[in-house]
């Protein structure tokens, strides 16, 4: 995501000085001094921010907290574990929620989800149809054949 108002950063973007995350992450950090840009992934496919299954982690023991979208405001406190405190208005009364039912809680860390990949259809349309706008040097990275992508999805190897 951008920085809001920073239209030197828009501009580089949209005049495509940058085709990869190393060129986008390298125009956030040059856009301001206080600017870091944090890259999730990499075009290789290495995940740097790794992606934990806590919706099956928590299953069975977690309370479904009916109606959370009509709130802005929310925080944890150590002394409440398991408690989420939440608010409208900054100025509002503070209400709570205890998020999980009366058993206890997993002692285990969740399992790691690995990011599926690109289907072997999309990446024979973005090789197809966007590799003719992109500049050549970034064309083997942003679009390369679907056979030299990574591995295929799921439920693609289960046709196998």
């Amino acid at each position: 995501m951008l920085p809001a108002g920073d239209q030197n950063l828009h501009l580089l973007v949209t005049l495509g000085e940058c085709s990869v995350f190393a060129g986008l992450a390298a125009v956030v950090n040059g856009s301001a001094s206080c600017n870091e840009a944090a890259v999730v992934g990499t075009e290789d496919g290495h995940n740097n921010i790794p992606v934990m299954d806590w919706q099956g982690h928590f299953a069975g023991i977690g309370r479904d907290f009916h109606g959370i979208e009509q709130y802005q405001h929310f925080r944890f406190d150590w002394q409440h574990s398991g408690v989420v405190f939440f608010k409208t208005r900054i100025s509002d009364e503070e209400g709570s929620f205890k998020l999980f039912k009366d058993s206890p809680l997993p002692t285990t860390a969740a399992t790691p989800i690995t990011p599926p990949g690109l289907s072997r259809e999309r990446q024979a349309y973005l090789y197809e149809k966007i590799r003719p706008f992109v500049k050549d040097k970034f064309k083997d990275v942003v679009c390369p054949p679907a056979a030299s992508r990574a591995t295929p999805r799921k439920t693609e190897m289960n046709k196998i």
